[in-house]
Parts: C-alpha cells; structure tokens; sequence
C-alpha cells in the first residue's frame, strides 16, 4: 500500500470551529426558502464543515461526519434542482427535511466549478438519482453567467456525464477535445497552478478509469493526491482552507474504482477510508 500524506492541518481549531459552521448552517438553511441564492453560501458553509469534520476524523468513522457530508451533497445537488426546476418551486430534502426552494433558472450559482463539486459529492455517496440529474444539465445552464470559464469545462463536464450515462462510445472523443482545449493557447482563463495540479491530472485519473487498468489508476491517484497536496499547500490561505483537506475528484473515481472490483493499492486522508467503502451510506436518508 502506498501512502500519500495530507499536509499538516491543525485540527485543534478545526475541532473548535465546528460548532460555529453548524450554527451557520442551522441559521442560514431555512433562509433558502425566501432566497434560493443563498444555497451558494449555505454549500460554502457546508463544504468548510466537511473538511474540519474530516480533519479530526481522518477515517470518516463519525456519524457527524457522514452527517456533515450528507449536508454538503444536498445542497450541491439543490442548487442545480433550482436552476434545471420546471416550477415556481422546488422541493429538496436538507438536513432531513424537505426544503421548498424557489426556481431560479440558469445563473451565476449553477457554474461548472459547482457542478463537479456536486457530481463528486454524489458519486462519493452512491446517489445515483442526484447523477442522472446532474448529467440532464444542459450546457446553456453552465454557461448562463458564467465568463470566466474556458471551454475545456464544458467538453470535459459532457465527458462526465457520457461516462456516467453509461454513453462510453462518446467519451473518448470529448477527452480528446479537452486535452486540445487545455492548450496554452487555449485555457487562457484557468490560473497555471490550477491546471497543473488539480486539472490536468483530474483528467489523467478519469482516463485510467475509462481504461479500467488497476496499475495505472493507481499510479496516476499517487500523482493526483501528490498535486492537490502542492496546490494546497501554495501559501497560508490555501494550507487553512478546509476545502483542500479533502481531494473530492480523486476520491470521486476511487470510489468508482473499486466499485469496479479495482484493487486500491493508495491510500490518503485527503480519501477517507470510509467514504470509499460508502460504509454509512444505507444508514440514513440522502
């Protein structure tokens, strides 16, 4: 087994600033009902909740733990549901209640980083209900407010939901279009760093698992936890943020992986040990 190491996070603050997120969290949710537009914070919250959870507990063993990321799944997937939503409302289950979210239509909420943010979440969590959504959503939706974004994205999102439409004929072609489009020349928009170390090795690990060879996934997952680690790393901001203690794509694909039957061989706090296995995903209601 190969081991990759989470940079040095200090949990102790993490520990001590998770009842503040919770409390965030429980103030801002019902305020979605009136403002769908708050869902963007709410899964800033969310996703800070999930990252200080997992780093005081590396396994994910604790209920809250699974609890906290059941929260941030809901919400991801909720702002979609707004924006795609064929009604002035729609009803989303968060935090074990059913929410009525007022339609927003395509905006700037409904970006591509949002979207891979949803779709990691969900297939992190077996739901695959919430990934046949997200793979209906249309590219007008991600591009509604959405200039800053190159075009890689978009070929690179239609990719994904090829794969997990189970449309495997298409998915060669669209990775081939966005390596063309992750050019210099191309990707004008995407800061180098981000391309380098999140990106491009996102798409290397995708490729091994289309190709559903064990060796190379596993030796591309090193690469890729070893990448998130240097773009996480970059400076103060970025070692504090808890978004970075989690690698949520590499996860997503391991997770794929061996439910495949893949033999892991990597292993990671950035991947906890039982958001692979999906150990507490049939005990409540996502």
């Amino acid at each position: 087994m190969t081991g990759v190491e989470r940079h040095q996070i200090d949990t102790g603050f993490a520990a001590t600033n998770a009842p503040a997120l919770a409390a965030s969290f429980e103030r801002n949710l019902p305020k979605v009902e009136r403002n769908a537009s708050r869902l963007t914070s709410l899964l800033d919250i969310a996703q800070m909740r999930l990252g200080n959870q997992c780093a005081v507990d590396p396994s994910a063993d604790k209920l809250d733990t699974w609890v906290n990321f059941t929260h941030a799944t809901q919400v991801a997937s909720a702002i979609f549901a707004a924006a795609t939503a064929g009604s002035d409302q729609v009803e989303c289950l968060i935090d074990q209640r059913f929410i009525s979210i007022p339609a927003t239509g395509p905006g700037t909420a409904s970006d591509p980083a949002r979207w891979q943010t949803a779709l990691w979440l969900s297939v992190i969590g077996r739901d695959h209900e919430r990934i046949r959504a997200l793979c209906d959503v249309e590219e007008s939706t991600l591009r509604t407010g959405s200039d800053t974004f190159d075009d890689y994205v978009y070929t690179w999102i239609a990719s994904l939901q090829a794969y997990f439409r189970g449309e495997l004929g298409e998915v060669s072609d669209l990775l081939q279009e966005t390596t063309r489009r992750l050019s210099p020349n191309s990707a004008t928009r995407t800061h180098p760093a981000l391309l380098d170390n999140i990106v491009r090795p996102q798409l290397l690990l995708f490729l091994q698992l289309v190709g559903n060879d064990e060796t190379k996934f596993n030796g591309q997952l090193q690469e890729a936890l070893e990448a998130h680690r240097t773009f996480w790393t970059a400076d103060a901001k970025a070692r504090t943020n808890p978004v970075g203690y989690l690698a949520l794509a590499p996860l997503a694909f391991t997770c794929v992986a061996r439910d495949l039957g893949l033999t892991i061989s990597v292993e990671s706090d950035y991947m906890p040990t039982n958001l692979i296995r999906g150990s507490w995903i049939t005990e409540f209601q996502f």
